[in-house]
């Protein structure tokens, strides 16, 4: 009788951890347009829409080499209609700087966006 127990207990404990792979993937939440304000003075708030795996890791490396502008950022490789409209988005890839009232800078090219974060002309 107590292995009867025991082995209902660990069937239990195995099927309660195991997840349908059925289960479609929660997309991310629409962007909040008020959070992506630079919350610092001096810094940016970048957003990264519509990016495949190598320029997400891009992105990254530009994130990384500037991290001390960067007050925060934001990056979507599958944007839906809802954050397209709202941040008034009609090609893909882009990349928005965003400072602490407003959008400074907006492109296409990582590099632009590199070149923008290393100049220092441009700081809010």
């Amino acid at each position: 009788m107590k292995s009867y127990y025991l082995l209902s207990l660990i069937l239990i404990m195995i099927l309660s951890g195991c997840k349908s792979s059925n289960e479609p993937k929660p997309s991310p939440s629409p962007v909040n347009l008020s959070s992506m304000y630079s919350t610092e003075e001096g810094k940016y708030y970048l957003v990264a829409l519509g990016t495949n795996e190598e320029q997400e890791l891009e992105f990254q490396q530009v994130f990384d080499e500037n991290i001390e502008k960067i007050a925060g950022s934001y990056l979507n490789g599958s944007p839906n209609e809802v954050e397209l409209q709202k941040l008034n988005i009609h090609e893909m890839p882009v990349y928005i700087v965003i400072g602490t009232e407003k959008e400074i800078f907006r492109t296409d090219h990582l590099s632009e966006l590199n070149q923008f974060l290393h100049d220092d002309k441009f700081l809010p």
